[in-house]
């Protein structure tokens, strides 16, 4: 289930296992598995309309042959949230095209982010959102938009809010990163 908490973090009390610089995250700490699965190359396709050739490259139409470091922020949030769920992050990296692919996503995995803007989208038959801000769940664009509009954007402390998922803080370790 994808658990969304609307407002604004306050960025001094997030920890570093909130995923707000999706390309330093993504880019620094990537891992060649993250890849091997269909919401990747769905993403990829969907997204960025281009093709996954291997972990690390991509077919551009535009591009032509580009590095994974090329994709889109909204694509590579899309792949990290299938690959690991204990972080959470900043929904606000999600272009509107990326929800439909993101409530699939919610289907067999657990994600959790903030977000502040008003993204619009075409709703998945059968998904459901968790709003963590009134502890509501909707199933439809109509009831996501109206809770959204009803609680509004505020500034929040990250440790405020009933975070649903256990956040490893062993993720995202200085020493693992990918130069």
């Amino acid at each position: 289930m994808i658990h969304v908490y609307f407002g604004d973090i306050i960025i001094e009390s997030a920890p570093r296992q909130y995923i707000r610089d999706i390309d330093g995250y993504f880019d620094g700490y990537f891992d060649d598995n993250w890849m091997q699965n269909d919401i990747a190359k769905e993403a990829i396709k969907e997204i960025d309309k281009s093709t996954l050739i291997a972990p690390k490259v991509i077919e551009s139409p535009v591009f032509n042959t580009i590095s994974h470091e090329w994709l889109s922020g909204g694509t590579k949030q899309i792949i990290m949230t299938y690959s690991i769920q204990d972080i959470i992050y900043d929904g606000d990296n999600f272009g509107d095209n990326c929800w439909p692919l993101l409530l699939k996503v919610g289907f067999s995995k657990t994600v959790a982010l903030s977000m502040s803007y008003f993204p619009i989208f075409n709703w998945v038959d059968g998904a459901r959102v968790h709003i963590l801000n009134n502890n509501k769940i909707v199933s439809s664009f109509k009831e996501f938009n109206r809770a959204h509009l009803d609680i509004g954007n505020k500034d929040f402390k990250f440790t405020d809010v009933p975070w649903p998922i256990q956040i490893n803080p062993d993720r995202f370790k200085f020493e693992g990163i990918d130069f």
